[in-house]
């Protein structure tokens, strides 16, 4: 594209003397897959003896490691750029502004500080893409010490497709940070509306939602992820197969109909899912069963493990509503 990255800082109104490039390492791919907010709790913890924030820059663009480039050099995308604050040694009482999880190293000696994302670049964020140079381990340097060469804007890979600096991932992987993804965007649904999550379930549970124009998809889709077998019977009949929402809601149709939360049930025990008579303990991924069924023979499957990969959030979600767990029923 003819342009550096220390240009792009400029025409951005930073000064690049001031300015520090940080390239993460897969921890912090990991973190931004998660999503800023975790991504930045990781950047504020980073080790005291190597800390990009030596020489107290004003400003830290920063980078996630990207697959190799034909020939000698290495990707990195660009995901933003924070202002610095603070740091001091970490002491595990004083906690930066954001703050999520300990991304310490356990024995290593380490350093805090205080960022927050700045309005800049913001039409760049997790698209641009610069040639960081032949080092695969990732490092920091300031703006002004190597200009990086823009490269493309999201034309590498996508985020979630990339792995360590070997390259990219195998389908398999990449299948799995797509998953992933779909659960926490579930997990984050299923917190910020309780009202609606509550509302839905007595609705599903009463009848009153009907099958959708849309389920034969959704159910190819289950068929497609998990095969022609009850998650919970083993029955492979497809025919005797409907496919079960764990969570009856969502603000999009994207987000209801994601394989993340959906299970391949024979008929009759979708219906005793749905009643909230057979539920899945979200921990240890086993089938419970309500203490009035367990002497029929759905008591066979109180226990048995679930053959399926769903999210644990939406699992989590139907435990608590089970028959007779909100009046404290038996486990």
């Amino acid at each position: 594209m003819g342009e550096t990255f220390v240009e792009m800082l400029r025409r951005a109104g930073l000064d690049p003397k001031r300015v520090k490039l940080l390239r993460h390492d897969a921890r912090g791919l990991a973190a931004w897959l998660e999503s800023p907010d975790h991504f930045l709790s990781f950047a504020s913890i980073q080790s005291a003896g190597n800390s990009p924030f030596r020489q107290n820059p004003e400003q830290v663009a920063h980078f996630l490691p990207g697959p190799r480039l034909p020939g000698a050099g290495f990707s990195a995308r660009f995901v933003g750029v924070t202002q610095l604050h603070g740091r001091w040694t970490w002491d595990g009482l004083r906690l930066p502004r954001v703050w999520l999880r300990d991304y310490r190293i356990a024995g290593e000696a380490a350093e805090a500080a205080d960022q927050s994302w700045l309005d800049v670049l913001r039409d760049e964020v997790g698209r641009l893409d610069v040639d960081w140079g032949p080092a695969p381990r990732a490092w920091h340097q300031r703006a002004t010490g190597s200009p990086k060469r823009v490269i493309g804007r999201g034309t590498v890979a996508e985020i979630a497709d990339w792995g360590r600096d070997s390259g990219p991932v195998s389908p398999q992987r990449g299948a799995g940070h797509a998953f992933a993804r779909e659960e926490r965007r579930l997990s984050r649904m299923i917190a910020e509306a309780p009202m609606v999550m509550e509302r839905t379930f007595a609705e599903f549970r009463m009848g009153m939602i009907r099958q959708r124009p849309d389920q034969g998809r959704f159910r190819a889709g289950l068929l497609a992820r998990h095969g022609a077998r009850c998650c919970m019977t083993g029955c492979a009949v497809a025919e005797a197969l409907e496919a079960a929402h764990i969570i009856p809601f969502a603000e999009t149709e994207r987000d209801r109909d994601s394989a993340a939360n959906g299970l391949l049930l024979r008929r009759d025990v979708h219906r005793l899912f749905d009643l909230g008579l057979i539920s899945v303990e979200p921990e240890a991924g086993a089938i419970w069963v309500a203490p009035d069924l367990r002497a029929s023979d759905y008591g066979a499957l109180h226990g048995r493990a679930l053959q399926a990969g769903v999210a644990r959030a939406c699992l989590a979600a139907h435990y608590r509503r089970r028959a007779g767990a909100v009046q404290g029923g038996a486990g």
